[in-house]
Formats: C-alpha cells, structure tokens, sequence
C-alpha cells in the first residue's frame, strides 16, 4: 500500500509525546506538499489547547519540528505569532532549533518582533532565544 501525506499527518495525530524517526523521514519525504498541512497542525487553536492527557496535543511541536527540519521558510510569517502565545511553555524549547534549521530568512522576522516595544518581554525572549 503506497502511504498517502494524510495518513502519515493521521499517525503524527496520535503519536503523543515522542515521534519516532521513521514517521519524521516518511512526511518529510513529501517535502513541499507537506508544508501547508503542517502549518495548519502547528498553529491550530483546537491542537494547542487540547486536554493533556490527549495525544493530539502534541501534533504542533512535531509539526513545528518538521517545518524546521524541511526549511520551510514560508513557514515563518504563520508561525511568528505564536512567539506571543505566553501559555505555551514548549515553544521555548522548539522554537530556536526550528529557526536554527530555517537559518538566515528568520534573522529579519525576528529581529522586527525584538524592536516591537509593544511587545510582551516574554514575547520578545521567546524571539531572542531563537536568535541565538
């Protein structure tokens, strides 16, 4: 059975806390045709705030991961407005190695929200944090 994008995503879904290796090397083998999906998965409101103890809550690291590790850099527009979402103590872990993979084209977006003086502080660390 050839594996479809929408099955991997499915399985990523319900993987929980930990996303083997191979799952990650099956949806990045879509490379581009995935990266509208995995923006979706990572900004959803509904994944974000899932209950805890539910698997799906996990979906948008593993998709932010990805992003990252595909150098999806029209990624960096969507995803820059969860720099601000304050009760997500996850994003300062995966958010500097997410622009660590991006590289150079997320130095600019992130230096725009470091000037923002109407900016949170926590929203401007979470930005210098991705920097370094």
């Amino acid at each position: 059975m050839k594996e479809t994008l929408q099955n991997a995503l499915d399985e990523m879904l319900t993987t929980g806390e930990t996303i083997a290796d191979d799952l990650i090397t099956r949806i990045k083998a879509f490379g581009q045709i995935a990266v509208p999906r995995l923006i979706e998965i990572a900004t959803s409101e509904e994944l974000n705030h899932t209950e805890s103890d539910d698997p799906r809550v996990y979906a948008p690291l593993h998709a932010v991961k990805i992003l990252g590790e595909l150098r999806a850099v029209e990624s960096i527009e969507p995803l820059l407005p969860m720099l601000a979402w304050d009760d997500d103590d996850w994003l300062d872990n995966v958010f500097p190695e997410y622009f660590g993979h991006i590289g150079k084209p997320g130095i600019a977006p992130l230096e725009r929200v470091l000037a923002d003086a109407t900016r949170t502080i926590h929203t401007q660390a979470r930005a210098s944090n991705s920097l370094v």
